[in-house]
């Protein structure tokens, strides 16, 4: 990804599973004026509806467009089926069943999930600066309570929750890597192991 600009798996998940949602969300907004359209600048100031609901709609396009454009040039081209099956319709499939259906392992179906991230997550970095932070304040503004979906808040990567989770994330990380130099394994339970078998 680009310096300075970052994009979390949260997310890139979260941009993937609500994409039909936040494209209807845009073409439903109506102007209260005509309906002459004009591109603005993100950092422009918006002063009347009109300008004030093209912003919108740009915020919004952009970023999902700019989404299902890096889905559609994918390659390998089995990212296209993972994503639909991961993160489209109203009942995404589980890391399972999708490798049950494209008769993958789970481990190399994780795998193509963690690729398909990263595609998205690159396109989604390239954007002009300001592009993201426009999407996250409109989506933010016009959908308090969050899009109906399985996902329901954007994340925000400058959140303490967001930072919280890098920090355990990271130090659980570091334990693991020191018990494998020590020889140990490394395991998520402690206390005594199971009861000798008779």
């Amino acid at each position: 990804m680009v310096a300075g600009k970052t994009v979390t798996a949260a997310q890139v998940d979260w941009i993937l599973h609500n994409t039909a949602e936040l494209r209807e969300l845009a073409m439903s907004l109506e102007p209260k004026t005509s309906t002459s359209i004009a591109a603005t600048d993100h950092a422009a100031y918006v002063v009347s509806p009109l300008e004030r609901v093209v912003a919108d709609r740009e915020a919004i396009l952009v970023v999902v467009d700019t989404v299902e454009e890096a889905v559609m040039t994918a390659r390998p081209r089995v990212l296209r089926t993972l994503v639909r099956l991961r993160y489209g319709g109203p009942r995404p499939c589980s890391r399972q069943r999708i490798a049950r259906s494209l008769h993958y392992s789970i481990s190399h179906t994780d795998r193509l999930i963690r690729l398909a991230r990263t595609v998205v997550g690159h396109a989604l970095a390239d954007l002009p600066d300001g592009t993201l932070q426009a999407f996250w304040r409109t989506v933010r503004r016009l959908q308090p309570g969050g899009l109906p979906r399985r996902v329901t808040e954007p994340l925000d990567p400058d959140s303490p929750k967001v930072a919280e989770a890098a920090r355990k994330i990271s130090e659980y990380a570091a334990q693991r890597g020191a018990n494998e130099v020590r020889g140990e394994k490394s395991t998520r339970f402690s206390g005594p192991g199971p009861p000798a078998g008779k």
